[in-house]
């Protein structure tokens, strides 16, 4: 659901929708924050007409889902929390690593390989990824600190820093990059596929507890998260 999109064509949400209600799906599940009740989420679940709605018991839920889940008796990490409700239904979990195939085809990485040349990276180096950017300002590590870590296990372990970027951030990116200095480079812009292949390519990553740090988990690249504010104990990863 795009808010900002909705308001302005909110026919496209309706078409969507009709889309989705011709799938006839016998099972929608509402996998939001479990303390916090979205009227939004709970509607758009229920309008696509499923046989069965689950999800978390907060607020109102109930007058919306079939089957409301507890939540959980105290703080725990946020895959479980999800996991809990597909057991609701009879779904027993299957592991609780992230895992997703995004990026990893042979097309995807020569793809990502040859725009990281292209923005300036040596081919054949090994890659220190940075992610300096977080949707959510008092998770940003600041720049400067990024970039003394960086240059440091650059010259260290003989990497190459490449700072990431997402939508709105190439200032900040490119800042890191100035402050490292000598070998660094600003990676390209990246769709979410290009994005996966990209930190599959890479020897660390540094982030924010911010989208790409759980991508990257995912992808199997090693990973440093720096958190701030969130829990570390629900968002991180061992």
């Amino acid at each position: 659901f795009a808010r900002k999109d909705f308001f302005r064509r909110p026919w496209r949400l309706a078409a969507q929708i009709l889309r989705l209600r011709r799938e006839r799906f016998d099972v929608v599940i509402e996998a939001g924050h479990w303390h916090a009740f979205s009227l939004t989420a709970a509607l758009l679940a229920r309008v696509v007409a499923p046989r069965i709605v689950v999800g978390h018991d907060r607020g109102p839920a109930r007058a919306f889902f079939d089957v409301a889940v507890a939540q959980p008796p105290g703080v725990e990490h946020d895959v479980s929390v999800k996991l809990a409700l597909a057991e609701a239904i009879g779904v027993p979990p299957a592991g609780v690593e992230l895992e997703t195939p995004l990026g990893g085809d042979r097309p995807s990485l020569a793809e990502a390989a040859a725009m990281l040349e292209v923005a300036g990276l040596t081919p054949g180096r090994r890659m220190l990824l940075v992610n300096p950017g977080a949707r959510k300002l008092d998770r940003r590590w600041p720049p400067a600190a990024y970039a003394a870590v960086a240059a440091r296990l650059a010259a260290r372990f003989d990497l190459a820093p490449v700072v990431l970027w997402g939508p709105g951030e190439e200032a900040l990116a490119g800042e890191v990059v100035q402050r490292i200095g000598h070998g660094a480079c600003l990676a390209p812009r990246t769709d979410l596929r290009q994005l996966a292949a990209t930190l599959r390519l890479g020897a660390l990553l540094i982030t924010n507890d911010t989208g790409p740090m759980h991508l990257a988990v995912a992808v199997g690249t090693p990973t440093v998260a720096i958190f701030l504010a969130g829990d570390h104990r629900r968002w991180g990863h061992p």
